[in-house]
């Protein structure tokens, strides 16, 4: 019996970096949804469940901190990683203390190392 890919969600208005973490994770043996409207990404968590979530912090459409608030409320086994090159002084936006509730029982790696399982 073929073991399922792991599914990955990558969330970013830069079609380039979709095109990276697509052409980085999907050799490595993960299932790689890519899309840049947070509203299409919650549509796809409906229908099929991802390991983990790459979500950049700045989206046209949602705040990309709110959505990633979303995708742990719609499904909790999803592992959150917030993409941005965008700079988050915490004295001017509220919103960064929010995501680190969100990411405070979790912990990652540094640097992050995926690995296929076997």
């Amino acid at each position: 019996m073929k073991r399922q890919s792991p599914r990955i969600l990558v969330v970013d208005d830069e079609p380039d970096m979709c095109w990276v973490l697509e052409n980085i994770l999907r050799p490595a043996g993960y299932a790689v949804n890519t899309t840049m409207p947070g509203t299409e990404a919650l549509e796809l968590l409906a229908e099929e469940p991802y390991a983990v979530a790459f979500v950049d912090a700045k989206l046209p459409d949602l705040d990309g901190l709110e959505l990633a608030g979303l995708i742990q409320q719609r499904s909790p086994q999803t592992a959150m990683v917030l993409i941005s090159g965008y700079f988050f002084a915490e004295k001017t936006n509220p919103s960064t203390r929010h995501w680190r509730r969100i990411s405070s029982s979790a912990s990652w790696p540094s640097p992050l190392i995926l690995r296929k399982s076997a």
